[in-house]
């Protein structure tokens, strides 16, 4: 890819998330649960390549804590960057006690990623779905799990 060309797909990428503000923040915060977790594993276990590194509780730490995560900000990664042109619409309206109202959402079948008017956001609903369209297994956890 040359240089021309990569400036305009990074360009691209930002334009892409400047509409998906939600996403970038959820994004933020995974980002800095990371940092932490690796901080604590560091000051508690050494880092990889120092002579006092435990690397067997270095690595079930970073597999039980981090490792989540990052399947997480992975998954965010791809819907901060989606442009959101193939989606669906789920939900109808519905009248109970006199009064109309409706649970109307636009569902990203590229991303995963759900829009209940307030802008595009994480859906624990179709982590299942989201899971699978960016390659990301949940090694056995229920669907929702890796959102909690």
């Amino acid at each position: 890819m040359g240089r021309k060309y990569f400036h305009a797909y990074i360009s691209y990428l930002n334009r892409n998330e400047k509409k998906n503000p939600l996403l970038v923040s959820r994004r933020k915060e995974i980002l800095d649960d990371m940092k932490y977790h690796i901080d604590i594993a560091k000051s508690n276990w050494g880092v990889p390549g120092d002579p006092n590194h435990h690397k067997q509780a270095f690595d079930e730490y970073m597999a039980e804590y981090f490792t989540p995560l990052l399947k997480q900000c992975r998954a965010i990664q791809t819907m901060c960057t989606c442009a959101h042109e193939h989606t669906q619409e789920f939900g109808g309206f519905h009248f109970s006690g006199g009064e109309v109202w409706d649970d109307i959402y636009d569902y990203c079948i590229d991303c995963g990623a759900v829009n209940y008017g307030l802008g595009w956001t994480v859906d624990v609903l179709h982590a299942s779905t989201l899971l699978q369209n960016t390659a990301v297994s949940s090694q056995g956890k229920e669907a929702g799990e890796i959102w909690a």
